[in-house]
């Protein structure tokens, strides 16, 4: 977790709100010498509450990092699961409440039974794709650009050595193209 704050801040606190199902065991670790605490409650099974506080005389104050999260996925379903931060509050070393212009959250990947697509932009905006599956398996990438129909056809195969793996997809075209990983 970063921080960026103009002014010295003694107490952080903030939620994460995510979908049910996928995530458990919340834990925080602070990698900050100035952080004296760094907890984790749980307000209910997707809304985890964390709180920091800072050793009495420091403050956290620009650009930091503040701390760790660590998460374990449930069994079951591969997912994106969306963080979003909630309740965002903080304390200043003048003992008054902080405003929070923004506050940006995150993504888990969970990597179930089923393999999944990310796709994203390289550099010349080419296009990429990152395939999230197991280590050790094969994978069969399939691509179409019509969904109406049944024109998959191979674009390629990849044995995943870890748990992802950038594709570049060459260079961009302005036609549609869908894509899936499948295990055969």
């Amino acid at each position: 977790m970063s921080l960026l704050t103009t002014v010295g801040l003694t107490n952080l606190d903030f939620a994460l709100t995510c979908p049910a199902g996928f995530l458990t065991n919340w834990n925080v670790s602070s990698t900050n010498a100035a952080i004296a605490s760094a907890t984790v409650a749980m307000a209910n099974t997707s809304q985890p509450q964390f709180s920091f506080g800072v050793q009495g005389g420091q403050v956290l104050q620009g650009s930091s990092v503040i701390g760790s999260i660590c998460v374990d996925a449930l069994p079951g379903s591969s997912a994106f699961v969306p963080l979003a931060v909630a309740n965002f509050g903080a304390t200043t070393a003048i003992n008054s409440p902080a405003a929070v212009s923004a506050a940006q959250g995150g993504q888990v990947v969970v990597v179930g039974n089923k393999p999944l697509l990310g796709a994203s932009l390289g550099t010349n905006s080419s296009p990429m794709l990152t395939l999230y599956g197991n280590a050790g398996v094969n994978y069969e990438l399939l691509s179409t650009t019509n969904l109406s129909g049944s024109g998959w056809t191979t674009a390629g195969s990849v044995t995943l050595t870890n748990l992802s793996q950038l594709i570049n997809l060459g260079g961009a075209t302005n036609r549609m193209q869908f894509f899936e990983a499948v295990q055969p």
